[in-house]
């Protein structure tokens, strides 16, 4: 399967593991914002980069483990978020 490929080229994280600890990818689904963005990340060969990063994330409304991935592609110009004040990115929205 093309996603078993992208997975082990670090492409696709998946959405957990099934209890053997294969990834679970949920590919009938659409990506929701923030995963969208850490797949655009991971295919700018800047997702270490971007964990690494220490500077604020200026959006109150993205997950843990995006945190981040948001504000490095906020510094990097990646990303601009929904609303004026760059506060907001809607990241649980796949529209």
């Amino acid at each position: 399967m093309l996603a078993d490929q992208l997975y082990r080229v670090k492409l696709f994280a998946g959405t957990g593991n099934e209890i053997n600890g294969d990834p679970i990818f949920d590919l009938e689904r659409p990506l929701n914002r923030i995963e969208a963005l850490t797949l655009v990340t991971r295919l700018m060969g800047l997702e270490q980069e971007a964990y690494a990063y220490t500077g604020p994330n200026p959006f109150a409304d993205v997950p843990e483990w995006a945190d981040r991935i948001a504000a490095f592609a906020y510094y990097n110009g990646i990303t601009v978020g929904i609303n004026n004040t760059s506060t907001c990115t809607r990241s649980k929205k796949d529209r």
